[in-house]
């Protein structure tokens, strides 16, 4: 038997395995999730600050192949790896970026490196409700008002409008149940 050190709590303790490094679990439970060096950073955080198209090449991975993602179900597929997007990185400067998000020039294409580049996550949050230019994708304004103003909500229809139409068809259908206001 070997008296040691705790690594954390520093007590004195029997040693019972090789490997071991702590008086118990739970001091090594602890020391895991305090897993911090001198610079503050754990070391996954290190890791991803020094390699952050790493997190990216991953967030992708996940869209990707998880069965119930929309990117999974429009047929999405990821054809970048890690390399890629370390390229894709330096070529567009991520690292003077504010807060750099990946884009799709092309959102109905795959996750290539021609269609792929780094932007500004506000420009890309806004980029989502811009269809190159058009109002919707079958429409070019909305089908009531006439409107391009407006933001499109669905069928066609800019969100004044398609909260409107909900309301009269809510009101309707309270009337056939027998509900009245």
């Amino acid at each position: 038997m070997k008296i040691s050190k705790c690594e954390h709590c520093k007590i004195k303790y029997i040693k019972k395995k090789n490997k071991q490094r702590f008086c118990s679990p739970k001091c090594g439970a602890i020391s895991r999730y305090k897993n911090v060096n001198k610079d503050g950073l754990k070391t996954y955080q290190r890791y991803h600050k020094k390699y952050p198209w790493i997190k990216t090449y991953f967030y992708i991975q996940g869209r990707c192949n998880n069965k119930k993602s929309p990117y999974c179900k429009n047929g999405i597929k990821n054809y970048l790896t890690k390399k890629d997007l370390k390229y894709i990185w330096f070529r567009d400067e991520g690292i003077k970026m504010k807060s750099p998000s990946i884009d799709r020039k092309d959102s109905r294409k795959n996750y290539t490196l021609e269609n792929c580049r780094f932007i500004e996550r506000s420009e890309n949050i806004g980029r989502r409700r811009r269809l190159n230019g058009k109002w919707s994708e079958k429409y070019n304004n909305c089908r009531s008002c006439k409107t391009t103003k407006k933001r499109h909500q669905a069928l066609g229809l800019c969100s004044r409008c398609y909260t409107r139409k909900m309301r009269l068809t809510n009101k309707k259908r309270g009337d056939e149940n027998g509900r009245t206001k």
